[in-house]
């Protein structure tokens, strides 16, 4: 495989370059992709030259950022939600500047899913060895009409997702589904999944679970965390009888086993990102754009109203640092840790909370 570069940073990429020649060709082809923040590529392969002919990355990121990227992105191609200008009218999608905007912004997003999965070993799998592991399908549901996968995150909006692909012609939830019927559809078919910032998706959990319902099953695990908890630290729940949202945090970040529940686990590793690599990826924060432009790549009509709960969610900045304006910045850094797989691959970071709870400098 011959393999030219330009413009390269460093001496990094060249690195990474000698590093993927000892792997597998494809596998190869995979960390040249992903293996620098910036530059122009030219790859050059018997089997892959179709499909990888010339790769432009043209934003001068000198040191690997997701976060950067993506501001960078939101600032020079379009805002979270569009404008007016630039977004199509229904039904009007052919050659707009603002489809445009959109092929770049899920360009960006996938360049930065592969270079954590590059930066943590973590490898597209073979359709077999994805499908040797039951488990691996725990998220996915497909849509045959459509011939999409779609990876269902609680906390994302899922309720609303499902109503919406029930009228695009419904969901099976590959899990159930006999391994022969999965391979064609995880070699084929369209792959979704739409995300959300870590910290908004954890609290919007405990509001949901502990704060605002009853369920049994979580009153169980509340009840759980407050008897640890409060033996060692009774000033966080100030005497009630509720769980406090600093016992949650503390809760979360003791152990990986606690973050295992599918309302708050790690999204990059229940849905599999590295191993199956979406070809979407929609963020909750710009559903407006992000669900239009998936409705406009399946050729569908389907009304948005759907998911009107969401249009115009901004992340809901002053909630979060209402709550997380009351946890300790050790506490935070540790929370951020535990999370900053989600962090990095979604391009996310905690500024969010802005700079009296979490100081950039």
């Amino acid at each position: 495989m011959e393999v030219h570069g330009y413009k390269t940073p460093q001496n990094d990429c060249s690195r990474r370059i000698r590093e993927g020649l000892l792997l597998s060709e494809k596998i190869c082809l995979m960390l040249i992709l992903s293996a620098c923040s910036t530059g122009y590529y030219i790859v050059h392969t018997s089997t892959w030259q179709r499909v990888y002919k010339k790769i432009t990355i043209p934003h001068p990121v000198q040191e690997y950022s997701p976060s950067a990227v993506e501001e960078w992105y939101q600032s020079n191609y379009t805002t979270s939600r569009g404008s007016e200008s630039t977004r199509p009218q229904e039904g009007n999608f052919a050659n707009t500047k603002w489809i445009q905007e959109m092929e770049h912004s899920q360009r960006w997003r996938k360049n930065v899913t592969d270079q954590v999965c590059l930066k943590h070993r973590i490898f597209q799998q073979s359709v077999d060895a994805f499908l040797s592991f039951r488990g691996n399908r725990g998220t996915l549901f497909a849509n045959d009409q459509h011939k999409v996968i779609f990876s269902k995150i609680h906390k994302v909006a899922s309720n609303n997702f499902t109503k919406l692909w029930k009228t695009l012609g419904g969901l099976k939830h590959l899990y159930k589904e006999s391994r022969d019927l999965c391979v064609g559809r995880i070699e084929r078919y369209y792959k979704v999944i739409f995300v959300r910032h870590p910290l908004s998706r954890i609290l919007s959990a405990y509001r949901d679970k502990f704060e605002r319902h009853n369920y049994e099953t979580f009153r169980k695990i509340a009840e759980g965390i407050k008897r640890r908890q409060r033996v060692k630290f009774p000033k966080a729940a100030k005497n009630t009888s509720s769980l406090a949202f600093e016992e949650f945090i503390h809760y979360l970040v003791n152990a990986n086993k606690n973050r295992e529940n599918s309302h708050w686990n790690l999204i990059s590793s229940s849905a599999r990102v590295c191993e199956l690599r979406y070809h979407f990826i929609g963020k909750l924060e710009s559903l407006d754009n992000d669900l239009q432009y998936l409705l406009h790549k399946l050729r569908s009509n389907a009304s948005l109203t759907i998911l009107r709960a969401y249009q115009g969610y901004n992340g809901e900045v002053e909630t979060l640092r209402h709550y997380y304006g009351n946890i300790s910045r050790p506490l935070l850094r540790r929370l951020y840790q535990a999370y900053k797989m989600d962090f990095d691959m979604f391009g996310y970071d905690m500024t969010i909370l802005g700079s009296k709870i979490w100081p950039t400098h």
